[in-house]
Parts: structure tokens; sequence; C-alpha cells
């Protein structure tokens, strides 16, 4: 996928495909808030991110094929989430030195 081939309509479609939305630019008022809800920008600030990060190029460098659009909506979604910090904190699962030490209030992370 080359740069000229980003638009904002590609991320609309990826994110289209992996869920129950049928978002149609140009969106609607009530889409327009629901996309956002879910991203946090809209679809041309995600060509622009994409274009930045040069994500075919830099993946590819690392040995990474097959870096999608569906990827960076991922991301986004994903940081949209803002966990409180009991839901950030460290898990009783964790290994000592893998996440953070102990599971009390001081967080000494190790590195």
């Amino acid at each position: 996928m080359s740069e000229n081939t980003v638009t904002p309509i590609l991320f609309v479609e990826a994110v289209n495909s992996y869920s129950n939305f049928a978002f149609v630019i140009p969106f609607s008022n009530p889409a327009s808030r629901r996309w956002m809800h879910f991203h946090g920008v809209s679809p041309d600030i995600c060509c622009d991110v994409w274009k930045r990060l040069d994500v075919v190029n830099t993946m590819a460098a690392e040995g990474i094929n097959g870096a999608q659009p569906k990827h960076l909506m991922w991301a986004l979604c994903f940081l949209k989430v803002y966990g409180k910090e009991e839901d950030n904190d460290c898990p009783d699962t964790c290994e000592l030195g893998t996440f953070c030490v102990g599971n009390d209030k001081s967080h000494q992370c190790s590195g």
C-alpha cells in the first residue's frame, strides 16, 4: 500500500470490516460522535498519522509485513481507554521483574 492509496475511506472500511458498524463518509452527526467516541480522531487524521508513521516502510524494515489500517484503528481504540489506577495496577499474577515490583501502591517498576 503506497502513500497515494491512503484515504479516509480506507480507515472507515477497516473499521466496518471488523465491527458491526456501517460508517459512511460523509458522517452524519451521530455517526461522527460514535466514531470519535471509539477512535478519538477523524479518518482524515488517521491518514495523516499513517503517512507520518510511514507504517509500511517502518514495519518492513523491522521484518514485519502485513501492517493494515485496522491495526492503527485498534491502537487508537485501545488508547481511548483511560483506566483507573486500580485497573492499571500490577496484576497479582505478574512475575517479579516482568511488570513491576510488588502489588502495593509504591509502583516501583523494574526495567
